[in-house]
């Protein structure tokens, strides 16, 4: 009944810059409208949403209305203020590293966001698609060389694997929890082969079921790397004057460490320019914007300015000027 009671749909953009406005769309017919739209259209969409309960309320909807036609994505925000000196959880982290890697695997979905999430600046495309790393059984498998490629890729060496980004070595076996993936891995080894993949309970520990093989993402948003890290320490002298080992954040990076809040420090780990998400989708795709997403930009680009303005002082804690870690308003809509 509401798919009769929706007015009929105008015709979809065809090209960059082409605006269409819709009025008149209360409640869930926005939900509805956009899901009808979105399945006419060639290639992926994109959402985006005023704030994140928005973002909740609208992944929600379009999932009802499309009915499983449309891969639903959501980009989360980190939930935390720029410049916090905690990073976001686990979880959060995985679910944008696997949004991410799945947009450059997918060619239609329907992709939802905050606005203040996009405004942020990503990793480079290429540092998402080329750190994936495939296992599969009958592979032949190091544990020490893995131990060492997990740990350049962010992941966390510990005695129990619970959460995302974390894995431990017991004998010949290895259990890891990659980014994106539901319930953590138990590999077991044959020799240095793998004999079998297993999804198994954090809570129990104990298996579940075989898999056959699966696609590591990288643990964060940067690698860890030796590289990386000398990129890191360089752009520190360049940027910052002073004495670096006064400054936890850059002790502990030099160690290998991911210190709270190194999110707000990603440029220094790449040495091509950072991305935003607009970047990681094709040319046709189809843009919807809530109206109230350019007022919700200005208060957080304001509260970016504001929070810069009163911990840029700090000598310990040297942080990087809002234009280098979001987009501005300008480039945001254009």
């Amino acid at each position: 009944m509401g798919a009769q009671a929706l007015p009929q749909l105008p015709d979809l953009p065809t090209r960059a810059a082409d605006r269409r406005r819709w009025r008149g769309l209360a409640g869930a017919a926005q939900s509805l409208a956009i899901s009808e739209a979105a399945q006419q259209a060639p290639g992926p969409s994109l959402v985006i949403a005023q704030d994140s309960l928005a973002t909740e309320r609208l992944q929600a909807e379009l999932a009802f209305f499309t009915g499983g036609a449309l891969p639903i994505l959501r980009l989360p925000d980190y939930e935390t203020l720029i410049y916090d000196r905690f990073s976001p959880h686990q979880d959060i982290i995985s679910e944008r590293l696997a949004t991410l890697a799945q947009l450059g695997s997918q060619r239609r979905y329907l992709l939802v966001a905050p606005a203040s999430t996009l405004a942020q600046r990503l990793p480079p495309r290429q540092f998402i698609l080329g750190s994936t790393l495939a296992l599969e059984t009958g592979q032949p498998f190091h544990l020490e060389r893995m131990s060492a490629q997990l740990t350049a890729a962010a992941y966390r060496r510990v005695e129990t694997v619970f959460e995302h980004g974390e894995y431990a070595v017991r004998g010949a076996l290895m259990d890891i929890f990659p980014m994106g993936a539901e319930l953590p891995l138990r590999i077991d080894l044959f020799d240095e082969e793998i004999d079998t993949i297993r999804t198994f309970d954090p809570e129990t520990q104990r298996s579940i079921d075989k898999v056959p093989s699966v696609s590591l993402l990288p643990a964060k948003e940067f690698p860890l790397t030796k590289d990386a890290i000398r990129r890191f320490q360089n752009e520190w002298f360049i940027r910052w004057a002073g004495d670096p080992q006064q400054c936890p954040v850059y002790r502990d990076l030099s160690q290998g460490l991911s210190p709270p809040g190194i999110e707000y420090y990603l440029p220094l780990f790449f040495t091509e320019p950072l991305a935003s998400l607009f970047d990681y989708l094709p040319a046709d795709t189809l843009i919807f914007c809530e109206e109230s997403i350019e007022p919700a930009l200005d208060d957080f680009h304001a509260t970016a300015d504001r929070r810069f303005a009163s911990l840029c002082e700090d000598p310990t804690r040297p942080i990087l000027p809002p234009k280098d870690l979001l987009l501005s308003k300008p480039d945001f809509f254009t």
